[in-house]
């Protein structure tokens, strides 16, 4: 070990003055590809708009809600209130100023439509595509609900939220939101629910939660959209009575 040791300081006697210079010359060039480095990895731009896109979702702005006064309860499965299945609510903002139910969007682009048609459309031109009326998607489900919890349907607000940047038709109402979903929920001031009703209906939609584990409830709503696009698919494809081809069926 003495001999190990003795070796060395006497190469670094010996060599110093060039170590010196490597050092010099060698540890700038080290710093530059370290920093070349991290500038490959690293795009401020997009951690920008990462975190703004983050900012922008629902899920984000409904947790900003104050938890004494408003309860979010994310993806509820409750049964449809016309036939049998369950259907989907993305978002549910309970409040003594009312019941939030929230439907969110991804698409993005320009999006056209009018509140009352049966379809929207996004983008321009041969290159649209047509969307259900998200309107009245979540008018079923807020009436689904309504019937859930056997509570007067003007207890209860629609929310359409576009998560992506979108540019929407000037006609459609209010509660077609493309940004401030928190302060769209926070500006309605009139208390319409007690708090021991508000109670109950939180405690109502937190059992149907447990009723079933998400995967469950998950599988059984995919199942039946599939079912009724089936449903409607064979319905369109059957002939009608004034068919030659059904007379003579």
């Amino acid at each position: 070990m003495q001999r190990l040791l003795g070796l060395t300081f006497d190469l670094l006697e010996r060599f110093w003055p060039h170590l010196v210079v490597i050092a010099m010359v060698g540890l700038p060039f080290l710093v530059c590809l370290w920093r070349v480095y991290r500038r490959g990895r690293y795009n401020p731009d997009a951690d920008e708009a990462a975190a703004a896109s983050l900012k922008h979702t629902a899920s984000h702005s409904l947790k900003r809600l104050g938890s004494n006064h408003f309860s979010v309860l994310d993806e509820v499965y409750i049964p449809r209130h016309e036939d049998t299945g369950l259907t989907r609510l993305d978002h549910v903002v309970l409040s003594r100023h009312g019941i939030f139910v929230i439907q969110v969007q991804q698409e993005s682009g320009i999006i056209t439509g009018n509140a009352n048609g049966p379809h929207w459309h996004c983008g321009k031109g041969a290159a649209a595509q047509s969307l259900s009326n998200p309107i009245i998607r979540n008018d079923f489900h807020v009436k689904s609900l309504a019937q859930f919890l056997e509570l007067p349907i003007g207890l209860f607000f629609s929310v359409i939220f576009f998560e992506k940047p979108v540019t929407v038709s000037r006609n459609l109402p209010k509660h077609v939101l493309t940004k401030g979903l928190g302060r769209y929920i926070i500006s309605h001031k009139t208390k319409l629910i007690s708090p021991e009703l508000l109670a109950d209906v939180s405690a109502q939609l937190k059992a149907q939660q447990e009723k079933q584990s998400i995967d469950n409830a998950r599988q059984e709503h995919k199942a039946g959209r599939a079912r009724r696009r089936r449903d409607t698919q064979e319905s369109i494809k059957a002939p009608t009575p004034s068919s030659p081809w059904a007379i003579s069926k």
